[in-house]
């Protein structure tokens, strides 16, 4: 089977050199043709959520702002980890978070 095509390929090389340019400008049209979605976006999706109470002391917006709300971040399914940075909340996940 192989020397049927190796003697082909050899005798025939014209016919071999046509099939490789066509296959080659196939795949150079099928390129063209390849939606954006070929490379998707990997980065996460974040939100940033400032909080603000003004006249409150730190202690009084950790326990009446900062826990609640890590509290109901903590409940988002696919949400990922976020930082517990004192006022700032990046949340990260799908981009379920949108909605």
């Amino acid at each position: 089977m192989l020397d049927r095509i190796l003697h082909f390929s050899i005798h025939r090389s014209g016919v071999v050199i046509l099939l490789v340019l066509l296959l080659a400008c196939l795949g150079g049209w099928s390129f063209t043709k390849l939606p954006i979605d070929a490379v998707p976006d990997i980065t996460n999706v974040q939100v940033m959520i400032n909080t603000e109470a003004p006249g409150f002391t730190p202690l009084e917006v950790e326990q009446r702002i900062s826990y609640p709300l890590e509290t109901a971040l903590a409940g988002i399914a696919g949400s990922g980890p976020y930082t517990l940075d004192f006022a700032l909340r990046p949340v990260t996940g799908g981009s379920d978070l949108q909605r």
